[in-house]
């Protein structure tokens, strides 16, 4: 089954490649049409069921869960953002929404109501890990505060 999902995975990337989705280096193939540029991508990950080899696996896996999970609520958030930006633009420019293929009664309310309570998950989820984990660590914060200035200016 792990074959499987690997094929699928190595002609996904392959694919996206070829439309210009992805980075032109996973077009590369090899003289027989295997694009071993995505094998190697994808192969790479692997090796992560190596992290079970020793006792602070189930950690470092609760880590990635956990980013998995807020980054998920935030491709919400972002998605919401986006429906009430939408929804804006909508009536400003005088477009009645009934023309639309589909138009629920509930927006824009569920949008905001989504939007609302994707933050309050993430929220709750940082304060969790604040009370429940490791101590503050001052230094780890400024780096990431570092790099976070950096990015934005």
């Amino acid at each position: 089954m792990m074959s499987l999902r690997l094929i699928l995975t190595i002609i996904s990337q392959d694919g996206l490649a070829v439309v210009g989705n992805a980075p032109k280096i996973f077009q590369r193939t090899t003289k027989y049409g295997l694009p071993y540029t995505s094998l190697i991508l994808c192969s790479a990950f692997a090796f992560l069921s190596y992290m079970g080899v020793n006792s602070g696996s189930g950690k470092v896996f609760s880590w990635f869960a956990n980013m998995t999970s807020i980054a998920g609520l935030m491709t919400w958030f972002g998605i919401t953002v986006t429906y009430v930006q939408f929804y804006k633009g909508l009536k400003v420019q005088g477009y009645d929404r009934s023309k639309l293929p589909y138009a629920s009664k509930l927006q824009p309310y569920a949008a905001w109501y989504a939007m609302v309570m994707c933050l309050l998950v993430c929220f709750v989820s940082i304060a969790h890990l604040s009370i429940s984990g490791p101590p503050f660590d001052i230094e780890f914060s400024l780096a990431v505060g570092k790099y976070s200035s950096e990015e934005n200016g």
